[in-house]
């Protein structure tokens, strides 16, 4: 993988090229993590959604858990 200081040296050296594919494969690199981070968050809050709609009785009410006393355990 390449890293900014490979694009910095290719620049000072005049491998204007070679320093074009570095930086695009630099930013195509963070492209793909910053996917990979949303796909992430989306699939939380997906999960999140799933465990809300869970809580929620037929009325659309949310289920209170029932009380229980010590006597009873």
């Amino acid at each position: 993988m390449p890293e900014v200081k490979d694009a910095i040296d290719q620049l000072a050296q005049g491998q204007y090229d070679q320093f074009g594919t570095t930086v695009s494969d630099l930013l195509m690199d963070r492209l793909k993590g910053r996917i990979d981070n949303e796909k992430y968050a989306v699939g939380q809050s997906i999960f999140a959604d799933d465990q809300s709609e869970d809580d929620l009785d037929l009325d659309g009410q949310i289920e209170q858990p029932e009380e229980t006393s010590d006597e009873e355990v």
